[in-house]
């Protein structure tokens, strides 16, 4: 529960891609020191948190072979998934073996 108590919030907001998407500012008003950023200070966490993590997924997958550059379209092959796995334990996951089944 604790890992997953706010993904129903997430689910609901939006989701990954559309969060790194959001602009940072709101450039259809000028801007003043007293105007806030449009974006709230937790959205603005949460894609930071999701950059730091793709960062992270990309530094794990890249000594395997695997381009990770997103949370959508790099996961389909299962690839990502196998060597984030292969990082944390590399005795669990034969990247070989992975690769040889993921071209068949």
């Amino acid at each position: 529960k604790e890992f997953t108590g706010n993904l129903n919030k997430m689910e609901s907001s939006s989701s990954l891609s559309s969060l790194l998407s959001l602009p940072d500012t709101d450039t259809s008003q000028p801007s003043t020191p007293s105007v806030e950023k449009s974006v709230p200070g937790s959205m603005r966490d949460q894609r930071k948190a999701i950059k730091a993590l793709l960062t992270w997924v990309q530094e794990r997958t890249r000594k395997y072979g695997v381009a990770v550059q997103d949370f959508a379209s790099s996961w389909q092959s299962g690839l990502a998934f196998l060597a984030v796995i292969k990082a944390i334990d590399s005795s669990l996951v034969n990247m070989k073996q992975a690769f040889e089944k993921s071209s068949q």
